[in-house]
């Protein structure tokens, strides 16, 4: 048994982070290495670059909608009825009873990168600003999120229950987290921080509490926005400490409050 588990926790390791990782690393390689002598040539302008990486994303996030479509045709034979059971919970039930929390852990989905950005300016080892143009948005908004949700969450969490694998959410948080690239910095510590306490707390514990994909994905798109809206108007830089302190206050509560709901729902009965 113990090497059955083993053996799955090395599948995962490769299903959802060393593939990732190589899509991540191949996918741009594959696409700007046999154009880079047209690039250096024609010097496109800023908007024509940033189309190009808008529709390199894509290219990215389509990818690992292949991988999640393969890796759940590989399951397909597997017994998920419990899975699909615990799916088929009420969106809207859930949305009404909990719409006082879901709002707050939208709130601190918001603050967590303003508390990261404005940890990294009060440290003073910021980067610069995030960079996200508009030609980026569908995807950063929209297609991006829907789709890392359903292949680090919803496969992930099918993954896990087929092997017996009982930390779902620590390696969903994991993985995820670590498929997005780092520098060798101190700024990128506090972004990898960051990035995992949403990831462990917003995005998978609340989608092992609820089995409504919509949940993490609502969670990511806010994320997402507040980078974007950091980047835009560069909040980070105005009162870091003000800011900074919010935000924390902000995310503390509903950390408290996520893992207060947790335990009511462990003694209620199994989730």
């Amino acid at each position: 048994m113990k090497k059955e588990i083993v053996s799955a926790y090395g599948k995962a390791l490769l299903l959802f982070l060393l593939i990732p990782w190589l899509i991540n690393f191949f996918v741009p390689l594959s696409i700007f290495l046999p154009l880079s002598s047209t690039i250096e040539r024609t010097r496109p302008s800023t908007t024509q670059m940033n189309i190009m990486g808008a529709v390199l994303s894509l290219i990215v996030v389509l990818c690992y909608l292949l991988l999640g479509k393969y890796i759940q045709e590989g399951m397909r034979d597997a017994d998920e009825s419990s899975v699909e059971k615990n799916d088929s919970k009420s969106v809207k039930e859930i949305y009404s009873s909990k719409k006082g929390d879901l709002l707050l852990y939208s709130l601190a989905s918001l603050a967590l990168p303003v508390l990261v950005y404005c940890l990294q300016n009060i440290l003073g080892v910021t980067e610069g600003p995030p960079s996200i143009n508009l030609y980026q948005l569908p995807v950063v908004l929209a297609i991006g999120p829907v789709i890392e949700e359903y292949l680090f969450r919803k496969v992930l969490y099918s993954y896990c229950t087929k092997h017996g694998i009982r930390r779902f959410v620590f390696l969903s948080a994991l993985f995820f987290t670590l498929i997005h690239g780092y520098s060798v910095s101190v700024a990128a510590v506090v972004m990898f921080l960051g990035r995992f306490i949403e990831a462990y707390f917003f995005l998978a514990t609340l989608y092992s509490m609820y089995r409504i994909i919509y949940i993490p994905i609502q969670m990511h798109i806010c994320w997402n926005f507040s980078i974007f809206m950091i980047g835009m108007f560069h909040v980070d830089t105005l009162a870091p400490a003000a800011f900074f302190t919010i935000s924390l206050l902000v995310l503390l509560y509903a950390i408290y409050r996520i893992m207060k709901t947790k335990r009511l729902m462990i003694a209620e009965g199994p989730i």
